[in-house]
């Protein structure tokens, strides 16, 4: 599990 993506994929999803 890498945070460091996970929250770079979320920041993209909530931004659409």
């Amino acid at each position: 599990t890498e945070p460091k993506l996970d929250f770079r994929r979320i920041r993209s999803d909530s931004k659409r």
